[in-house]
């Protein structure tokens, strides 16, 4: 058990993500294993709506790139972080990471949407 500060997944954007992680589908995407119980989760795996939905090792990894996979894209953008002129559109970008983000939860193939 994790003895650091309370966790808080009742904001808007966890709130969503515990959504998700609720509907997630039984199995992970393919190619991936699963994540073993002893991840490091344990103070999130112990949060009160985390266990609510009844969100494993696993699902919450697998909740977490997510979310990690969309932070990022979100802050390169805000913070310029690959400068002004890498993306001709931005939107396009986030939009590209937001549904591999989407495969990612639901566990199925993003290569789907590949030209």
């Amino acid at each position: 058990m994790c003895d650091g500060p309370k966790l808080r997944a009742d904001t808007r954007i966890t709130g969503r993500l515990m959504a998700a992680l609720g509907r997630l589908p039984p199995h992970p995407p393919a190619g991936y294993a699963g994540a073993p119980g002893w991840v490091g989760l344990d103070g999130l795996l112990a949060d009160p709506q985390v266990q609510a939905i009844g969100a494993d090792a696993t699902r919450l990894t697998l909740g977490l790139a997510a979310w990690d996979m969309i932070m990022g894209a979100v802050t390169a953008e805000v913070f310029e972080q690959f400068g002004t002129e890498a993306f001709a559109e931005p939107e396009a970008h986030v939009e590209e990471i937001v549904a591999l983000a989407t495969a990612v939860l639901a566990g199925t193939d993003a290569s789907a949407r590949a030209p």
